[in-house]
């Protein structure tokens, strides 16, 4: 007992513990003000993106994945730096493994800005007719990706949106 007990100097970690505690609640404080502010925002942003004339599909992606995790990983930087953690050189490393990942996903990346472009111009929408890539079908569904369309033979066709 004696041996933990000089390795362990209680007055000075109840004494940490009190000093740091203040960080941990700010921090805490930050992340729920932005899980706020996302539940707040996101049906008003959802009701101008429809209006504005965006596909509900495409709304829907940016709304619920790119809007939340945005904010998400802003809250999570914010609270980061209030616990004392470098996020200068944390956010340097992410952008790097960016760059990798990026040119490691070429392909996908591609289809995904090729969604994106369908879904912004429109040049088909669910339950047309269309003829791409030695397939015709009817399209089924569209998504950043890919769009599946069902041939006459009744089967599912995935064609890349790139």
């Amino acid at each position: 007992m004696d041996t933990i007990r000089s390795y362990l100097n209680l007055d000075e970690l109840v004494t940490n513990v009190v000093a740091y505690a203040p960080r941990v609640v700010v921090a805490l404080l930050i992340l729920v003000v932005f899980w706020a502010g996302y539940r707040l925002s996101r049906r008003p942003l959802r009701a101008a993106l429809i209006h504005s004339g965006l596909h509900e599909k495409l709304v829907d992606l940016l709304v619920g994945s790119v809007y939340r995790y945005t904010l998400l990983v802003f809250g999570l930087v914010m609270a980061l730096s209030q616990l004392g953690v470098n996020v200068g050189a944390a956010i340097a490393g992410l952008g790097v493994a960016g760059i990798a990942v990026g040119l490691a996903a070429q392909d996908t990346l591609s289809n995904t800005i090729a969604g994106f472009t369908i879904f912004w111009d429109k040049p088909f929408i669910v339950g047309d007719f269309i003829s791409v890539a030695g397939q015709y079908g009817r399209v089924q569904d569209i998504t950043l990706r890919s769009t599946r369309i069902r041939t006459p033979r009744n089967s599912y066709v995935v064609i890349p949106n790139k």
